[in-house]
C-alpha cells in the first residue's frame, strides 16, 4: 500500500536537519515544514538543506498519503500546537522524547515519560503514528548509516499499532542505511525511550536490540523481511583492501592474532596471516603486502633502530599493536602509520609522537572513551565499550578487527574506531571469543 518516495520533514532543528539532509542523500525528495513563515522555511530549505524544498504545514494533507512520509522533529512541547488536520491521513514518525526539565508543560507524562508516542497518537487522532528513530542521535545519523552490502549494521526499532504503516516505515529505515527490528505496538516504543537498554546502549546489532527487546516487552521482536535486501556475506562486502596479519610470535600479552583473523573473516574482509622468525622474514612480510592494510602483533617487534630506518625508508603503511608503553621509542613510533594501544597507558606517551609524525594512536580501553590521536596531537573520542555483564575473552581482538575492517572500505578513523567498538559488544553479549 505505502511506498514512500517523499519525506515531510516537520522542524528545522538539529534533529531535523540532520535527518533531512541524509535522507536526502539517500534519494528521497524532501520538504521543510513548520510552524515559521513559507519564506523563512525556504530560505532553511536553501541555506542548511540543499536540494530540499519547502512547504506549510497546510499543504501537508493536500499531498498523497500512499507517497508520503511525515517525520516530526520538534521539541515534544510543541506538539499541542499542530493541527491534527494537517497529518489527516498520513503516517507520522515521531523521533520526539521526552526531556522533564524542557518539556515541564506537558504534566501527563510526568509520571509516564516513556509514553511519547502514546501521547503523540492521541493528539494526532487522524494519522497514524510510528516510533522510530528517536534513538539515533542527530550526531550519528549519516555517521553510522550503512547499504545492504556491508555486515554488522546498526539496529533501528520501530513501533507501531498499524502493522502495515510499521512494514513500510521499516523499508523506508532500511534504505536511509539500516537494519528495522519489529517492536510492536505503539506502547512498545517506551522501550526505545531515554533511560532504557535501548536508548543508552548506542550502536547495537539487530541481534543485541532483539533479545533486549523480547526480554524486556514480551513482544516476539524480531527483523523485518525487506524486498530485496541482500545477504551480508563476505561476497557483498565492501572491503577495498586486503588485509595482511604478521605474527611476529615475539610479543607477550598480546592479542591473539588468530582471533582477529578469525574475526576478520567473519566480517567478509581478505585476509592473509603471515608468521615470521626474525626481522628479516619480517621486513620480506611487510614488503610483499604491497598495498594491503598491514597489521603486526606486538609493537615492541618493531622496535629496533634497523627496523624503524627500514620503515620509515620504505614509506610502509603499517599498524601495530601496544599494551606496554616500557617499549615506546620515537623512530618506531613515528615510522607507522597507526598504533592501537589497548588496555594500557600507551597513548599518553605516544601523544607527543603524533604531534610530530604522521602517524594516529588509538586508545581502547574497557569502560572508558575510545581516545583517538590524530596527526598533529588533535585527540577526539569515539565511543565507549561499556557492558554490566562482559564475556571478555576476544573483545580486544575483536575491537582490531572492527578497526582494520573499516580501514579497508577507506572509511574515515573515527568512523573505523566506532565501529571496532561496536563488533568488541558484539563479542561481549556472545558466548566463545571470536565472530565465527
Amino acid at each position: 500500500m505505502y511506498q514512500f518516495s517523499r519525506i515531510v520533514v516537520v522542524g528545522s532543528g538539529y534533529e531535523g536537519t540532520a535527518l533531512a539532509n541524509h535522507i536526502r542523500d539517500c534519494g528521497f525528495e524532501v520538504l521543510l515544514s513548520g510552524r515559521r513563515s513559507q519564506a523563512e522555511l525556504q530560505h532553511d530549505a536553501d541555506s542548511i538543506i540543499p536540494g530540499s524544498s519547502a512547504i506549510s504545514m497546510r499543504q501537508i494533507v493536500k499531498l498523497d498519503n500512499t507517497t508520503t512520509l511525515v517525520i516530526i522533529a520538534i521539541p515534544l512541547s510543541g506538539v499541542p500546537r499542530l493541527n491534527p488536520c494537517d497529518f489527516a491521513g498520513k503516517v507520522v514518525i515521531d523521533v520526539m522524547n521526552f526531556w522533564p526539565k524542557l518539556d515541564t508543560s506537558i504534566t501527563e507524562l510526568s509520571q509516564a515519560p516513556r509514553d511519547t508516542s502514546l501521547f503523540v497518537q492521541k493528539h494526532l487522532s487522524q494519522s497514524i503514528v510510528v516510533k522510530t528513530l528517536n534513538h539515533l542521535s542527530h550526531l550519528d545519523i549519516g555517521f553510522d548509516a550503512r547499504p545492504q552490502t556491508e555486515p554488522r549494521r546498526r539496529a533501528l526499532g520501530i513501533a507501531s499499532d498499524e502493522e502495515t504503516a510499521r512494514s513500510a516505515v521499516a523499508t523506508f529505515i532500511d534504505k536511509v542505511g539500516y537494519t528495522p527490528v519489529d517492536v510492536g505496538e505503539l506502547r512498545n516504543g517506551r522501550f526505545l525511550a531515554p533511560g532504557t537498554e535501548i536508548f543508552q546502549g548506542g550502536w547495537r546489532s539487530p541481534e543485541q536490540m532483539i533479545r533486549i527487546l523480547t526480554k524486556r516487552s514480551g513482544y516476539p521482536s524480531r527483523m523485518f523481511s525487506i524486498e530485496d535486501t541482500m545477504n551480508h556475506t563476505s561476497e557483498t562486502h565492501s572491503a577495498k583492501q586486503a588485509i595482511v596479519l604478521i605474527n611476529t610470535k615475539r610479543s607477550a600479552n598480546v592479542p591473539s592474532i588468530n582471533v582477529i583473523e578469525q574475526d576478520l573473516k567473519a566480517l567478509g574482509t581478505p585476509v592473509e596471516l603471515v608468521q615470521v622468525a626474525d626481522d628479516a622474514e619480517l621486513l620480506d612480510a611487510i614488503s610483499r603486502a604491497g598495498d594491503s592494510v598491514i597489521f603486526v602483533s606486538g609493537y615492541e617487534a618493531l622496535a629496533t633502530p634497523e627496523l624503524a630506518r627500514r620503515l620509515k625508508a620504505e614509506s610502509q603503511q603499517v599498524i601495530a599493536v601496544s599494551t606496554d608503553s616500557d617499549h615506546l621509542d620515537d623512530a618506531t613510533a613515528t615510522a607507522l602509520r597507526g598504533i592501537i594501544a589497548i588496555n594500557s597507558s600507551a597513548s599518553k606517551e605516544l601523544s607527543a609522537f603524533a604531534t610530530s609524525s604522521d602517524t594516529w594512536i588509538v586508545d581502547f580501553t574497557f569502560n572508558s572513551p575510545s581516545t583517538i590521536i590524530l596527526p598533529g596531537g588533535k585527540s577526539e573520542t569515539v565511543g565507549t565499550f561499556e557492558h554490566e555483564t562482559v564475556n571478555c575473552d576476544g573483545v580486544n581482538e575483536a575491537f582490531i578487527a572492527g578497526l582494520l575492517n573499516g580501514l579497508t572500505a577507506d572509511w574515515e578513523l573515527p568512523k573505523a574506531v566506532r565501529f571496532g567498538t561496536y563488533v568488541a559488544s558484539g563479542v561481549a553479549e556472545q558466548e566463545g571469543a571470536s565472530l565465527a
